[in-house]
């Protein structure tokens, strides 16, 4: 063998083996189906997400900051979008045959599994959220206000726990896929340690929540009945996908009950409070509801996604901000809106009709639908008519 030769071969052995750079897209995420994760090679993606525990397929290509796929569940099969915007993305979707887009977006995740989510457990159901350093909260529907809290440690979430008349201490462990947890509870004082078991609850493809808390607006059998709740459920009976609630608003521990329930639904949440209203805040049927009060009760209502006052005055002082700010640092990013002005019944109903669907039905994305709503009824905002004697209504919002 010649040296020439030799010398060849031994650059062949020993030389780096080329690597295929991967795309910003690569890595994790969590994301309003769930958990994904995506490999970028050149302008190709492809990757997977798990939808009831079943692993789904998604595919595509990328052009600048936008990811046009395909996606491959079960039972269904369709089309989409991303767009990415630092660390998260936002974009729709729409199924096969269908002509309906909705809202699809995600943030990265530092791994490929979390505990964070809605979790059907041995003791009812469970919101985990994530916050810094492996810290992790919760929320579980045993009893009333039971809580949960501690830190992953080397895949294991070592948690104390404290419900109405015990408290504790425990671990829990994720499956490979991250699809089930199981592990172990001690109560203080008391020596045996007993399993605690969960299953993770995916959200329901397409669905959305619109729940509104609603106050008596009748002192008396005289006026004729009204209910904007009901307007709405009737509304939105047209549109599949959109489950509408009803509830009254009562008093501070009556919104503490109906909130605390949001933390267990795993799909997106539009929330409206009606009733009358004042700088200070709505009017419950026996009291002002304090921001602080709203705040506290949403916590851990990690998939709610706006805010809404169907109350006259709400946004003029400060309530709308101090709102906002709370839900902010309770680590949720929400769309908080209302009316600075005394808006007219009939002025605010047509509009929230139409700003809710476009949230709800056309997937348009918080951030945007405030804008295209005020497009479509202006009245709604700060323009006058002079045809008409009915004044601005003053609508702004918070994101």
């Amino acid at each position: 063998m010649s040296y020439s030769v030799l010398l060849s071969l031994i650059f062949f052995l020993f030389a780096p083996t080329a690597q295929v750079s991967q795309g910003p897209w690569t890595g994790s995420w969590e994301t309003t189906f769930g958990l994904m994760t995506l490999t970028q090679t050149g302008s190709k993606i492809s990757g997977e997400y798990l939808m009831s525990g079943m692993p789904c397929k998604i595919q595509g290509t990328v052009s600048g900051k936008k990811f046009q796929f395909s996606y491959t569940e079960p039972k269904a099969t369709g089309e989409g979008w991303f767009e990415l915007d630092g660390d998260q993305f936002r974009g729709q979707w729409k199924e096969k045959g269908s002509p309906n887009w909705s809202s699809w977006i995600g943030r990265r995740s530092d791994d490929r599994i979390s505990f964070s989510g809605v979790w059907n457990t041995s003791f009812g159901p469970m919101r985990l959220i994530e916050g810094k350093n492996g810290e992790l909260r919760g929320i579980y529907a045993l009893g009333e206000g039971s809580k949960i809290w501690g830190k992953v440690k080397n895949g294991r979430f070592e948690f104390e726990y404290r419900e109405a008349g015990a408290a504790g201490k425990g671990w829990f462990e994720l499956s490979p896929d991250g699809s089930s947890f199981a592990g172990k509870w001690l109560q203080n004082g008391k020596r045996d340690w007993l399993d605690w078991r969960g299953q993770r609850l995916n959200p329901i493809p397409g669905r959305k929540w619109l729940v509104v808390l609603e106050a008596a607006w009748h002192s008396s059998y005289d006026p004729r009945e009204y209910s904007f709740g009901d307007m709405l459920k009737a509304f939105f009976d047209r549109t599949p996908n959109v489950e509408v609630r009803r509830r009254p608003l009562t008093d501070e521990k009556g919104v503490k009950r109906w909130l605390d329930e949001l933390a267990y639904l795993p799909e997106p949440i539009l929330l409206t409070v009606a009733a009358h209203g004042e700088s200070d805040g709505p009017k419950g049927n026996d009291g002002t509801i304090s921001a602080k009060a709203l705040a506290d009760s949403l916590q851990y209502a990690g998939s709610l996604k706006a805010v809404h006052f169907s109350s006259c005055l709400v946004m003029n002082g400060s309530y709308g901000k101090n709102l906002h700010k709370m839900l902010s640092d309770h680590g949720l990013r929400v769309s908080v809106s209302g009316y600075k002005n005394s808006v007219d019944w009939a002025v605010s109903a047509l509009f929230e009709m139409n700003y809710f669907d476009l949230i709800l039905a056309r997937g348009i994305d918080p951030r945007d639908a405030p804008k295209a709503a005020l497009a479509m009824f202006p009245a709604a905002g700060t323009q006058k008519f002079k045809e008409v004697a009915i004044a601005p209504g003053g609508f702004d919002w918070l994101y």
